[in-house]
């Protein structure tokens, strides 16, 4: 049996239309933002392509839109196996979005002996 990394290195990706606020969008535009929050109903999965489609504060379509190739999925319900509800349901989840760290970053992390 495939697992889903090699299903999705098979197959031809899917495309996923959302529809996205216009602060959310300028901020995956710009790239600050660098992970998207959405129900687990259908997918995407890895591989996938999400075409975001920008929407004004009336939800009315603006004609901007930007496609994203879907990286590393994880399902928020599997934090219950890391966190008890109660804890969850007391702090909540936080989602970060991880980026590269700069040279004179890493070195502190080095002589910290990391």
């Amino acid at each position: 049996m495939e697992s889903k990394q090699q299903q999705t290195e098979t197959r031809a990706p899917d495309i996923y239309i959302y529809k996205c606020e216009r602060e959310y969008f300028c901020e995956v535009l710009s790239g600050h933002k660098t992970f998207e929050i959405r129900l687990n109903d259908s997918g995407p999965f890895e591989g996938d392509i999400i075409l975001l489609k920008e929407i004004d504060a009336q939800g009315e379509p603006t004609a901007r839109e930007i496609a994203k190739r879907v990286g590393f999925v994880f399902n928020l319900n599997e934090t219950t196996s890391f966190y008890s509800k109660e804890a969850i349901e007391r702090y909540g989840i936080n989602v970060y979005s991880l980026l590269d760290t700069t040279l004179d970053e890493t070195c502190f992390l080095t002589e910290k002996g990391c």
